[in-house]
């Protein structure tokens, strides 16, 4: 986990969120063919989110206290730890976010001269070819991007998961790409920003209190940075105009 998480893990108690892993006598099934992490699930019971897996046998994986933040995983088997746990601390991740008002967003973020410019997209939008083409630049993560608000402004900063390094940069434009023949960028209005951020921010279940308080620091962010739609082409110098 300390190879894999770029760094972000510690071992001592002091840290921003502390995960602990419980050995539990219990053995678990072998894991059904195909992603198991589909069967795990997530709810709030007494202000913890608690961490269900259903099939192919019920068992408790973990829990998360956000107002402690703290969070405990259950490994019932050496089989199921790095599946469950990847996905058991992504959720968690997430859901500390939100108690800190910030949010998990795919994109790929980008620092130029101590700019950060976020490319908002799914898989396919050109997230990745956007970064081998801008010159110079530095990545703070071409797949998941961490927005956090500080001071009234609004920072990007790279996270555990495909994170080139521990980064941040003060978020000054979002930009959401459109693979094209030709470069066009142009100014979108804050309603449609929110329909363009929106289903690629990162949650793992929907819980109202939580889903209103990311609304209304998307709000935010929509109100203090400038959005825009770029199309653009493998030969496109769209840096210069990005900029």
């Amino acid at each position: 986990l300390r190879e894999s998480l770029g760094g972000f893990v510690v071992t001592d108690r002091k840290a921003d969120l502390v995960v602990d892993i419980i050995e539990r006598q219990a053995i678990m099934p072998e894991a059904a063919s195909g992603d198991s992490r589909s069967a795990v699930e997530v709810c709030m019971k007494k202000g913890e989110a608690l961490f269900m897996v259903r099939s192919p046998a019920e068992r408790m994986l973990g829990r998360f206290d956000p107002k402690e933040r703290k969070a405990v995983f259950f490994n019932y088997a050496d089989i199921w730890l790095e599946d469950y746990i990847r996905a058991f601390l992504m959720a968690v991740f997430q859901l500390f976010l939100f108690t800190q008002n910030s949010f998990l967003i795919h994109a790929c973020g980008i620092k130029k001269d101590k700019k950060g410019y976020l490319f908002p997209g799914k898989s396919g939008s050109g997230k990745t070819t956007i970064t081998s083409l801008w010159p110079g630049a530095d990545i703070l993560s071409d797949e998941f991007v961490c927005l956090r608000k500080e001071k009234g402004s609004f920072f990007m900063y790279s996270t555990p998961w495909k994170a080139l390094g521990q980064d941040k940069a003060e978020l000054k434009k979002i930009i959401f790409p459109k693979k094209s023949g030709k470069l066009r960028i142009k100014k979108v209005r804050a309603a449609l920003a929110v329909g363009e951020i929106l289903p690629n921010i990162i949650y793992a279940f929907y819980d109202k209190d939580i889903f209103n308080k990311v609304l209304d620091t998307l709000y935010e962010v929509i109100k203090k940075v400038n959005c825009y739609e770029m199309h653009f082409s493998l030969d496109s110098e769209f840096w210069r105009e990005v900029a």
